[in-house]
């Protein structure tokens, strides 16, 4: 008899047999060699035996282990729990369980005694590894999937291996179009991490069906509402790009840029007399690909128009004046220098009109109006103009800061004052001695300004006086 804790070899069943341990081994493993009637025989005795499978020794023998490792490592602390994860995992247990196989779970703790993935799995020679979720990008991850064990991932595309991807892209759309048709048109995306699972579910122009649907929008925004301004305004961070049917992220990425350029280019073939802003918080989507396309470019969505005046002096540095859109937003609480300030940080450039407008009093109105109807006179040297900074690029805690655009014969100034003791600054232009000589200056907004400018031939300098904090003024220089 057995006694309780011992474990059964394949010698002892032999010996109860009366036959050799390699006719146990044959008969065990269903061998042809051994006759049908002494299998039958010797694994009667074997269950009698309570005999169990030498694991280690059969994965020696064999090189395989049947046993398939499991990576689950997500941020929420769910883990089982993940009713995605969980329905995942219960199918591929049912699977694996069918053809003889078990799964082991990684350790994916941060604790310093674990050993890495690669380690773990040369340690328990596990046949293969799915990975459920993990960050790609670690090192530990990518070591593994670099290695020869056979891989299987969730949602992350990669040639070597094998990848069961969810219909992200459709999914969406399905989930979106169910929301739109009844009624909803303000629709937030709240999602986790910067994944390939996120990124895939959002606009990938690199899909002929994201084109499609993108143009048949605008073809109804223009037939159906004679639309003729839109603005792309698209505020999400991109990451690092896509690996889904790419190398690598970066492959991905750029492959999307392009193809959404070469949408672009077909939208504005169809309608050259369409203008679009390219917006995303700002700059954020700035570069210089869009803006060989684009009519305007949001600047920023600064919401302090004191620092709004750095942004807007800066941004001819980036791009052409006439393309940068500056937010001029008067508060419904405020004095007229504030609505000056407010419109000096837009009109040497491309003027986006705000604000409370409705409940501004009258003279704050008027000098909304006076700012604008100054503005329309002077746009069409802002598009020529070759801008300068007489006080160089400005910096967030300057306190004075200064703008100017160079036309053909005319020289646009915009001088912001924000703190500090200093009442007056002194502006250098670069001119020649004879437009130093004929030069004429005004004061052209706002009408009411009683603040005091000089000229000095000699040095070449403007002196502006601006009595208190947070003044702006904008001058016209005749050459």
């Amino acid at each position: 008899k057995q006694i309780m804790g011992e474990s059964v070899s394949l010698k002892d069943i032999a010996k109860m047999c009366n036959v050799s341990g390699s006719t146990v081994s044959k008969a065990m493993n269903d061998r042809a060699d051994v006759s049908s009637a002494k299998k039958e025989e010797i694994r009667k005795v074997a269950k009698e035996m309570n005999y169990v499978p030498n694991y280690m020794a059969s994965a020696l023998k064999n090189q395989y282990t049947r046993n398939i490792g499991v990576i689950l490592s997500e941020d929420t602390g769910q883990g089982l729990m993940h009713e995605h994860f969980a329905r995942i995992l219960n199918s591929f247990k049912d699977t694996v369980e069918e053809r003889g196989y078990v799964i082991t779970f990684l350790n994916s703790s941060n604790s310093p005694n674990r050993f890495s993935y690669m380690k773990q799995c040369q340690y328990m020679k596990f046949d293969g590894v799915f990975i459920v979720c993990a960050d790609y990008h670690q090192e530990e991850v990518r070591e593994l999937l670099a290695s020869n064990i056979p891989v299987v991932v969730i949602d992350h595309t990669m040639k070597r291996h094998v990848n069961i991807a969810s219909n992200q892209y459709g999914d969406m759309r399905r989930l979106l179009q169910f929301v739109f048709d009844r009624g909803h048109r303000k629709i937030a995306y709240m999602h986790g991490k910067n994944s390939e699972v996120t990124r895939d579910r959002l606009l990938a122009y690199r899909n002929p069906e994201v084109r499609k649907y993108a143009t048949s929008v605008i073809d109804r925004l223009i037939r159906d509402y004679g639309i003729g301004y839109i603005k792309m305004d698209y505020n999400i961070e991109p990451g690092i790009g896509t690996e889904y049917q790419a190398e690598n992220p970066g492959e991905g990425l750029l492959e999307h840029e392009r193809a959404y350029l070469k949408w672009l280019d077909g939208i504005f073939e169809k309608y050259p007399e369409l203008v679009i802003e390219n917006c995303s918080s700002g700059g954020l989507r700035m570069d210089y690909a869009m803006l060989s396309r684009y009519s305007i470019q949001s600047t920023s969505d600064e919401e302090d128009y004191r620092y709004y005046a750095t942004i807007a002096a800066n941004a001819p540095s980036g791009l052409t004046p006439e393309q940068a859109a500056v937010w001029s937003y008067p508060l419904p609480q405020g004095d007229r220098e504030e609505v000056v300030f407010n419109m000096v940080n837009a009109m040497l450039l491309r003027v986006h009109q705000s604000g409370h407008l409705n409940v501004l009093s009258q003279e704050r109105k008027d000098l909304v109006k006076e700012g604008l109807d100054y503005y329309k006179k002077i746009r069409h040297d802002i598009k020529e103009a070759v801008p300068f900074w007489p006080l160089g690029l400005s910096q967030f805690n300057d306190e004075w800061v200064s703008l100017g655009l160079r036309a053909e014969n005319k020289i646009y100034l915009a001088v912001w004052r924000r703190g500090g003791s200093q009442r007056q600054m002194s502006l250098p232009l670069s001119l020649s001695q004879e437009e130093k000589e004929k030069i004429q200056i005004r004061l052209a907004y706002p009408s009411y300004s009683t603040s005091s400018f000089a000229w000095n031939p000699a040095a070449g300098t403007l002196t502006v006086e601006l009595e208190n904090e947070n003044m702006a003024r904008l001058f016209e220089i005749t050459l």
